[in-house]
């Protein structure tokens, strides 16, 4: 968290990285989100303003977007092409900006600012991936389409709208699925009493329709409505990475109970059907411990594994590891930590946990490389780094990454 005159002005909520530069949430007084370059972690500026803190992030890399919802119900999605980027740089050293002043028609302004009713009461946002299409959700579970590149709202579905449920995240499948002879993705839900939902989405019918869908299409997705039966809060929702020839679909949901719950749909004649669940332990025993994110992906064996944070309280000191550089938090040191861990997701593996990452912090977000090469993850005032080793595949120890240098306090402090 960073002070100035004794007034909190943001703190980090939010992180994401390309191969180029990483991004930063800032959430507070001063609601921005930074740009650094990779290499150095050198400030290159800020994209602002904004109303509201920011929430969810989301790089949508083939497009060169950054698509960033706010607690003020607004949703604003920026360029992050190297043209924008050098426009960024020049305003943050303009003279005039040094000398306290920012010129308003050099600064970068959103490519799509949305405050509609539609968006009022956002809680995440996603892409589908190979096209031009974004969608949001609101905590009653109405869906929300929009073409980012046009600016155009596409429809609304509310197919997956249940009452006494409150939906918290969302996740669009980044593979493709068929389902009657149509290709599509799958968008999965997640929320409070363990609800699970899933909707079908046929690409080409939502590119293609200019003038957005009708409500007859709207009603015709197919929809999947389940619950995980433990009545935890689900917290974050991710798809396992499909093994090859796999027809199943698998949502994984962090709990709030410290749990990672898998339901395997299998397809049958009268549509997607739950199959299975399993449930896995995440959080060691504690006096209270919840999954805050879960990250699916696969490894370079083609094995599917599980990346989860959890912040945890302890009972008692249980802390048997060294901290992330030897930095103590500011929690109380015997009751209070969050970890990072991995978890293979095949059956004869789906025992061994690894743990990436142990410190008496609150992690606030984590996000994976475009190649998976390194997970980033923040707290609410430091942002680390975990490097996987590219011949041995094993992942290193967490290194924190210089980003609030004196240099760029300076340089920030003239924009914010």
């Amino acid at each position: 968290m960073i002070f100035r005159e004794g007034k909190l002005v943001y703190q980090l909520g939010n992180v994401a990285s390309d191969d180029r530069r990483v991004y930063l949430g800032f959430q507070g007084m001063n609601s921005a989100i930074a740009v650094f370059n990779q290499e150095d972690m050198y400030f290159v500026g800020l994209y602002m303003p904004m109303c509201g803190s920011p929430n969810k992030i989301k790089l949508v890399h083939d497009l060169n977007k950054l698509i960033c919802s706010t607690s003020a119900g607004c949703i604003y999605v920026w360029d992050t092409s190297i043209e924008t980027i050098a426009s960024l740089e020049r305003v943050t050293l303009d003279p005039l900006t040094i000398n306290g002043f920012v010129r308003p028609e050099i600064r970068v302004k959103p490519v799509l600012e949305i405050l509609s009713e539609a968006v009022s009461d956002c809680v995440d946002v996603d892409h589908i991936p190979n096209t031009p299409i974004m969608v949001s959700v609101d905590s009653a579970g109405s869906l929300t389409f929009f073409d980012i590149e046009e600016g155009t709202m596409k429809g609304t579905v509310d197919r997956l709208k249940k009452e006494g449920n409150r939906v918290i995240c969302m996740r669009v499948d980044p593979l493709p699925s068929t389902m009657d002879g149509k290709s599509g993705h799958w968008i999965a839900l997640g929320g409070s009493n363990g609800f699970i939902g899933m909707l079908f989405v046929e690409v080409d019918k939502l590119v293609k329709q200019t003038d957005g869908f009708t409500a007859e299409h709207a009603s015709n997705m197919h929809a999947v409505v389940n619950n995980t039966g433990d009545r935890a809060d689900v917290n974050s929702v991710d798809f396992r990475t499909r093994v090859t020839n796999s027809t199943n679909t698998v949502v994984l949901a962090g709990c709030n109970d410290g749990a990672v719950r898998c339901s395997v749909f299998k397809m049958a004649d009268e549509g997607m059907q739950l199959h299975k669940v399993a449930c896995y332990q995440h959080c060691r025993p504690t006096v209270s411990g919840a999954v805050y994110r879960i990250i699916a992906e696969r490894d370079s064996d083609g094995a599917p594994y599980v990346i989860s944070l959890c912040n945890m309280q302890l009972p008692f000191d249980l802390h048997d590891t060294a901290f992330v550089d030897g930095k103590q938090g500011t929690g109380e040191p015997s009751s209070f930590c969050s970890e990072i861990l991995m978890q293979k997701l095949m059956q004869e593996q789906s025992e061994q946990y690894a743990v990436l990452s142990h410190m008496r912090e609150f992690i606030t977000d984590a996000k994976f490389a475009p190649d998976q090469s390194y997970i980033l993850f923040c707290t609410l005032d430091e942002v680390y780094i975990i490097i996987r080793d590219h011949d041995t595949k094993a992942w290193g120890k967490p290194l924190r990454l210089e980003w609030n240098t004196l240099e760029n306090q300076k340089l920030m402090a003239k924009l914010l």
